[in-house]
């Protein structure tokens, strides 16, 4: 509900009512996806591990430690290449236009 005062002599006020419930209900439909999708990924026995569009690790689950030898917070924040082969990281920056990723310590 919206309440706005009328800006006239008379006074008196403005009342409007917009129904928001399926912008609710799609908006609880979403986080309950977006959990169980998230749970799915952090519970695979496979390591998973997504970046966003500039390269930068975003999500890593729990398997990438004992495969890789690092926790997930070592990779989160981290551009993808920097746990990549240089040369296959190399090619994959190039085809991709991205430049100057920074590997900030980790990684190869």
């Amino acid at each position: 509900m919206n309440v706005s005062p009328l800006k006239s002599a008379e006074g008196g006020a403005v009342i409007t009512h917009s129904n928001i419930t399926d912008r609710k209900l799609a908006e609880i439909a979403l986080r309950t996806s977006e959990f169980t999708v998230r749970s799915l990924l952090a519970s695979a026995p496979q390591s998973v591990i997504a970046a966003d569009s500039d390269g930068k690790i975003v999500f890593v689950n729990g398997s990438v430690d004992p495969m890789f030898g690092y926790s997930p917070a070592n990779w989160r924040g981290s551009a993808w290449h920097c746990w990549c082969q240089k040369s296959f990281a190399r090619g994959m920056w190039r085809s991709t236009a991205v430049t100057s990723p920074t590997c900030h310590g980790h990684g190869t």
